[in-house]
């Protein structure tokens, strides 16, 4: 009668504690996997090689000549080599300023950041990547492939796709080159989402460029890393910055990460805290209610521990049964 009458109650309460739990537990496990893809990222940057200009603008001068990437790449131990070309179209966003001057009104901020166009080339033989080194994904028609290394086709920055109505065939124009669009792609910067990607080869073309701006070598094991630096050092100049993956961008990348794996361990004891006062105010409103069952069981000469471990196994047989 006793379980009968109570089994709503304690349901509820066994409820509470197993939804709580999962929260926590699922909590922990987003974190611990968190954690996990940290270390891929740290062991993937450690293996990395980046050749950039001390030149930290965005403005290309294809720094670096074509022939030298060839000399690298008899360098021992190196898994791929990425080459990178990427220039900033500022000309909407210059006419819409020199309009807003013009009439004193002040342009719209997000307007204005949306009028920005990057232009990115890349080396096809490898897989494309984002403005923050992250991966595409495709949203529409095809990425582009190691086919495509010497043709003006392009694949383009959702955002951008959007603000200016391009689709599938269409042509964006790149620096006054016609480059035809056969892929729509979104990443997780807001940069890349605005960013037109291409062969790092039409974009030469296009920009009428003969080098990189940044080469980044991937090496097959860590300890390749510093016998490759001191060996591209060797062919390059002063203004040619040499480091690994890890000192260019390791300690940037780590510090954003270990603050997502603090913020979500947070979370999982806050809610398991907050789990615990709730339950624990439960089972004090259920002790109250239940004052009189109480004082008969310790007439009768039940001690305190088994009245416990009685309200216990009620709940605990409920729940299971």
């Amino acid at each position: 009668m006793n379980l009968k009458r109570k089994s709503g109650r304690s349901v509820g309460v066994i409820a509470i504690i197993a939804f709580t739990l999962s929260i926590f537990l699922i909590s922990t496990s987003v974190a611990a996997s968190i954690e996990g893809q940290v270390g891929d990222i740290q062991e993937e940057l450690e293996r990395t090689v980046v050749i950039s200009n001390s030149d930290t603008s965005f403005d290309s001068t294809a720094f670096y000549p074509e022939e030298l990437v060839d000399n690298i790449s008899t360098i021992d131990g190196i898994e791929s080599i990425q080459t990178t070309i990427e220039e900033i179209d500022r000309t909407a966003l210059e006419a819409m300023i020199a309009e807003s001057q013009q009439s004193g009104v002040r342009p719209d901020r997000e307007l204005m950041r949306s009028l920005i166009v990057y232009h990115n080339g890349q080396n096809v033989n490898e897989s494309l990547v984002g403005s923050i080194g992250e991966d595409l994904t495709l949203e529409n028609g095809r990425m582009l492939e190691s086919d495509d290394f010497d043709k003006l086709l392009a694949v383009i920055g959702i955002q951008h796709a959007t603000d200016n109505e391009v689709t599938i065939g269409d042509l964006v124009d790149v620096n006054g080159t016609l480059v035809e669009v056969v892929g729509i792609i979104s990443g997780e910067a807001t940069r890349t989402n605005q960013t037109i990607f291409m062969p790092v080869q039409a974009m030469m073309y296009a920009y009428n460029l003969q080098g990189y701006d940044e080469v980044s070598i991937t090496m097959e094991e860590i300890s390749y890393v510093d016998p490759a630096i001191i060996e591209i050092q060797s062919m390059t100049d002063d203004e040619i910055i040499v480091q690994s993956g890890a000192d260019q961008e390791g300690a940037a990348i780590s510090q954003s990460i270990d603050s997502i794996i603090a913020n979500s361990e947070m979370s999982a004891f806050v809610s398991l805290f907050t789990a615990i006062i709730v339950i624990s105010l439960i089972m004090i409103i259920i002790t109250k209610e239940r004052t009189q069952e109480i004082g008969v069981l310790k007439a009768i000469g039940l001690k305190d521990r088994k009245i416990v471990a009685q309200f216990i196994s009620e709940s605990i047989s409920i729940a299971v049964f």
